[in-house]
């Protein structure tokens, strides 16, 4: 086992992908379950940015989303350089000036769902170590269930319903 260090070029499509108005077919959208379920819960979230005001419920949703899932790559860096800590280098973030587009076309939904699965194993130390929360977990495990459903979903229409 070993840990990729994810890079910004990677992380980015998964991002916009997610915050997508196209992001899931099915009955649930990804979107929502990255977001936080409640007032308690948002104010629960480490934010790594100064939160903005006045913002439009759509926009609101995206940068919350981009929130999480920068939240995501740092911990993944953390357990990366925790693991090589011969490695010379230091944790990122996504540029300042990085605003979440609107109705991007997201990546296919295997191909997402493939990224998210590579990003949840590298979260990870070999050690078995974690630097994400497991609120943060949690959704990124929904996240990938409601995806993987939607693969159910779409086998089960071609074949004639359920």
């Amino acid at each position: 086992m070993s840990v990729i260090c994810k890079s910004w070029a990677s992380i980015r499509p998964i991002l916009e992908s997610l915050i997508s108005p196209y992001c899931v077919a099915g009955r649930h959208k990804a979107c929502d379950i990255a977001m936080p379920c409640s007032e308690e819960a948002k104010l629960d979230q480490y934010q790594l940015r100064a939160p903005k005001k006045n913002l439009d419920r759509e926009r609101e949703t995206a940068l919350n989303i981009a929130g999480w899932v920068e939240r995501l790559w740092v911990a993944n860096q953390a357990a990366y350089y925790y693991q090589y800590r011969d490695e010379k280098g230091a944790i990122e973030f996504a540029p300042d000036d990085y605003d979440p587009p609107r109705g991007t076309v997201p990546m296919e939904a295997g191909n997402l769902y493939r990224e998210l699965q590579s990003l949840q194993y590298n979260l990870y130390t070999n050690g078995g170590h974690t630097f994400c929360s497991e609120e943060d977990m949690r959704r990124l495990e929904e996240v990938m269930r409601i995806i993987a459903a939607s693969f159910v979903d779409a086998a089960l229409e071609k074949r004639g319903g359920y």
